[in-house]
C-alpha cells in the first residue's frame, strides 16, 4: 500500500498528504475486500473520525462518506 500514511490516512500519490475523501474510499475498499480490523483499515477509521468535514458539499465530499 504505497499511498498509506503514517497518520493512517490514504493520499492520491506515494509521499503526499492523506485527505478525507481518499481514506474515505481507501477504507470502503479495505472493508469489502475482507481486511476488517486490520492496522490500516483501523487507522483509516481513525483518521476519518479526526478529519471529518467542517461542511457538507465540497471537493469530493461524498466519497469520503460513503
Amino acid at each position: 500500500m504505497n499511498c498509506h500514511n503514517k497518520d493512517g490516512g490514504f493520499c492520491y500519490q506515494p509521499g503526499s498528504e492523506s485527505t478525507f475523501a481518499r481514506t474515505g474510499t481507501a477504507l470502503l475498499c479495505l472493508e469489502l475486500t475482507g481486511h476488517h480490523r486490520d492496522a490500516s483499515t483501523l487507522g483509516a477509521g481513525d483518521f476519518i473520525l479526526k478529519n471529518l468535514p467542517k461542511h457538507f458539499g465540497g471537493a469530493y465530499f461524498y466519497y469520503g462518506m460513503y
